[in-house]
């Protein structure tokens, strides 16, 4: 089943949500605040992908951090730090059954779309 994950008003993910919804493709929605995003679903990812593709430096959350935080995050991440402070991940997250896509990509959603 495909999976997105994201913050409600999230310009990105509202859009993401949409499209999906409009081409009739069964997804489970999992808001980043609402407590059902756990350190489990950060750890499923890094087995697919690396932190940096996972984090959002351009993030006021990010910005927020010091260098050494930064550095720390990067280097041996803090699960449930980013659980704890999820507008440091790129939104929205799709997850497929074999895919994983951070950040929104028009094309790659009327391809997921599509497939289904």
């Amino acid at each position: 089943m495909i999976k997105l994950f994201g913050i409600s008003n999230c310009d990105r993910v509202v859009k993401a949500r949409k499209i999906l919804s409009s081409a009739s493709v069964e997804f489970e929605y999992i808001d980043f605040r609402k407590g059902n995003f756990l350190t489990s679903h950060i750890e499923d990812w890094l087995s697919k992908v690396s932190i940096n593709e996972i984090i959002s430096q351009r993030s006021q959350a990010w910005k927020k951090l010091s260098p050494q935080q930064q550095e720390a995050l990067l280097s041996s991440p803090d699960l449930q730090f980013i659980v704890e402070n999820p507008t440091l991940i790129k939104r929205p997250v799709l997850l497929t059954d074999d895919e994983i896509f951070f950040g929104f990509n028009q094309a790659k959603y009327d391809e997921v779309s599509s497939r289904v």
